[in-house]
């Protein structure tokens, strides 16, 4: 299933430059919330990392690791993108002449389609580390029962 902010129509060669602000402004908000909850996700594996050890998960924990490490990296990416397209889309709407408008709205959708695919991806990672994570409680606490017993 491929995730599409944009309605399918040809909404994008037509909206003006102010409602392309306000979307990347939605963007930017979304990147700020995906830093808080990447921050928070680190965390997670951090404070169940020794028992990921314990339980011979350390492969699983490194694939988990690396994959937060790319979001972040991507993260970062796209924020900056968001940032330089807002400031062309400031100066669009200042001076229209500016930037070829074809090639920006191509280059609008893009970017539109790069959140799309990160958003899609960091949704599946973070349902794996939530899943690891519950598994883990689980386990911890039946092996507390059984201790207690």
């Amino acid at each position: 299933m491929k995730l599409r902010l944009r309605p399918q129509s040809d909404y994008l060669y037509q909206a003006k430059w102010e409602a392309l602000y306000i979307l990347a402004e939605h963007w930017k908000s979304d990147m700020e919330f995906y830093t808080d909850e990447l921050q928070f996700l680190k965390g997670l594996i951090d404070k169940y990392f020794i028992l990921l050890i314990k339980d011979d998960g350390i492969q699983h924990i490194q694939a988990l690791t690396s994959k937060l490490s790319a979001s972040e990296q991507e993260l970062t990416q796209l924020t900056s993108g968001i940032k330089r397209h807002l400031h062309h889309l400031e100066e669009l709407i200042e001076n229209s002449f500016v930037y070829d408008q074809e090639v920006f709205r191509k280059e609008h959708a893009q970017l539109e389609d790069d959140i799309t695919k990160f958003t899609e991806s960091f949704k599946l990672l973070k349902k794996d580390i939530f899943l690891v994570t519950k598994q883990l409680l689980e386990e911890k606490k039946i092996k507390q029962l059984i201790s207690t017993k």
